[in-house]
């Protein structure tokens, strides 16, 4: 018979494996105000229909477009969290490094 200190303790083990994992796998917020990134996320797996989204910093804050997130300002963490939500793989993530007038 397994001990209710022994099935807390595998359980809290879980749990910090995947807080572990989430934080080995996640990008540290390195950005400076000014700085952009895109990211695609997939709606309604598995043909679902793909979004691409923009995220702007800005007073250390994250701003996001096209989402509930899009009308606050948010942290890394909040918008890491929405990045990942749903998603099988780390999701490709680029930071635009570059300006062009058109």
């Amino acid at each position: 018979m397994t001990s209710p200190n022994a099935a807390y303790l595998r359980a809290r083990i879980n749990l910090l494996s995947e807080q572990l994992e989430k934080i080995e796998l996640r990008p540290e917020d390195n950005f400076e105000d000014g700085a952009i990134i895109t990211f695609q996320k997939c709606f309604g797996r598995p043909r679902g229909t793909y979004y691409t989204y923009a995220a702007i910093k800005a007073k250390g804050q994250w701003y996001l477009s096209g989402n509930r997130l899009a009308h606050s300002a948010n942290s890394w963490d909040t918008i890491m969290d929405f990045v990942e939500m749903n998603e099988d793989v780390p999701p490709t993530i680029r930071y635009m490094t570059q300006w062009a007038e058109l």
